[in-house]
């Protein structure tokens, strides 16, 4: 995947809103009182729906792209009939810089004011700033000190836009929710997330969305209502996903050559928290763990070969000012570590980049179910000076 297309779904979006029906033509303002029972949260929608545009990258660029593309029609097939028979008490939320306009006139024609097409950003417009509520500025001012508290001075704002950003949506949604007449209990709420990638935007703006809204279920992310980044999951057959403490799912597929791939994923989070790993014995395995973008971490920690989508990935982490820190420790450690004969891997958040994917040679699914749903989920400790 293309530098150009994690600057573009990670930070960069110049957003405004639409609301969907909100026009007192269409009714608005006599809508009555909803209650809704389950959201779906859309995040980047039909990235791959623009042409191809080489600029000097490898011929290989190209194909990958084609098969990104490829996966990406047939998941929105099913955000598109997903969309066509929702009931009543069910709402969809998509956050999307240039939503196609297919996708919100389908919205629009489905749901009337069930459906709401954001397109908001605090970060790119501050005049935003005059609409959010006292307590979203306070709590703004309390991540900003969080991530100094945590960090100190060796921190980079990119992470933290992601976050900022769902702050923004979630204040959003409550505004425009109220407007027309909808509500939810957030005890008892479901939500799921859909849309661009599985493992970045999707994963890292639902994971703080469900907080700002506080919802006391988090944003439950449905692989087979996404597109990945992961190449090797484009040919994988998603088997399962697991609710484990403290927020945490796992999530297993089978790889194309019978290989069973893990990955353990922080449903709900907020700045400040500490980064998560989950331990777990090494003992009788054969276990591999690679990158999203299919770099080798773990048991080598292998910089990425020339002309994949993982060289683009790294290049993309240093033109985006990463500190010296982190790029040392992407380039000459690893996030993924062996301590006494147990393995850690991290839970991945904005600030973990390597989302480690373990990768099973001869071990049954039951027993590789059992060995990482047992993992014990241990905080990391030490600060980056």
């Amino acid at each position: 995947m293309r530098s150009k297309l994690f600057a573009r779904s990670a930070l960069g979006l110049l957003l405004t809103v639409s609301m969907v029906s909100c026009n007192k033509e269409k009714g608005m303002d006599s809508v009555k009182a909803r209650q809704v029972e389950k959201i779906y949260f859309m995040i980047h929608p039909l990235l791959y729906r623009a042409p191809y545009a080489a600029k000097g990258e490898d011929p290989a660029a190209a194909e990958r792209y084609q098969r990104y593309a490829h996966y990406e029609k047939k998941i929105s097939s099913r955000w598109f009939q997903a969309i066509g028979n929702m009931g009543p008490n069910e709402a969809v939320v998509v956050g999307a810089p240039n939503c196609p306009k297919d996708l919100e006139e389908s919205v629009e024609k489905h749901l009337g004011p069930r459906g709401l097409v954001i397109k908001d950003d605090l970060i790119g417009h501050p005049e935003l700033w005059q609409r959010l509520s006292p307590e979203a500025k306070a709590d703004l001012g309390r991540d900003l000190l969080a991530m100094y508290w945590k960090h100190g001075f060796a921190w980079t704002s990119d992470p933290l836009g992601q976050p900022v950003i769902a702050r923004g949506w979630a204040e959003r949604v409550k505004e425009v929710f109220k407007q027309r007449g909808l509500t939810f209990d957030p005890r008892t709420v479901k939500a799921e997330g859909w849309g661009e990638s599985f493992e970045g935007c999707v994963a890292n703006y639902g994971r703080y969305m469900g907080t700002y809204l506080g919802l006391a279920n988090p944003i439950e992310d449905n692989f087979e209502m996404t597109v990945p980044d992961a190449p090797f999951l484009l040919t994988a057959r998603f088997l399962e996903k697991v609710v484990l403490g403290r927020n945490v799912r796992l999530y297993f597929w089978e790889a194309q050559d019978g290989r069973l791939i893990a990955l353990f994923q922080n449903a709900q989070a907020a700045i400040g928290d500490p980064v998560l790993y989950a331990q777990f014995p090494l003992q009788g395995t054969s276990l591999e763990v690679r990158s999203r973008m299919d770099r080798p971490i773990w048991p080598k920690n292998l910089p990425p070969a020339r002309g994949t989508a993982a060289e683009a990935s790294a290049l993309g982490l240093k033109k985006k000012r990463t500190p010296a820190w982190e790029l040392k420790r992407q380039e000459e450690g690893s996030t993924a570590t062996e301590v006494n004969g147990y393995l850690r891997v991290p839970v991945p958040t904005p600030w973990v980049p390597d989302v480690a994917y373990i990768f099973a040679e001869g071990t049954p699914l039951a027993d590789f179910r059992t060995l990482l749903a047992n993992a014990t989920l241990v905080e990391e400790t030490k600060n980056h000076d």
